[in-house]
């Protein structure tokens, strides 16, 4: 139960992640909104950019404005 709960939260943070990043939060503001260290939001966010084929912060912000912000 426990692991389940884990990748939940996980997979959670990989989908907010990049709504914050998409609206110019820096890394810091986005671990205190999801209350996670620096360090956790700076590995979630390469995680990402790695399967999205980004590569940078600037690219991944692009893409989560016009795929994710547009709604």
């Amino acid at each position: 139960m426990l692991v389940l709960l884990r990748y939940i939260y996980i997979a959670f943070c990989q989908c907010v992640s990049p709504k914050l990043l998409g609206s110019g939060k820096s890394n810091q503001e986005i671990a205190a909104v999801l209350h996670l260290t620096e360090g956790t939001v700076k590995n979630h966010l390469t995680n990402i950019f790695c399967q999205l084929g980004l590569r940078d912060r600037t690219q991944a912000a692009l893409w989560a404005y016009r795929n994710l912000l547009s709604f």
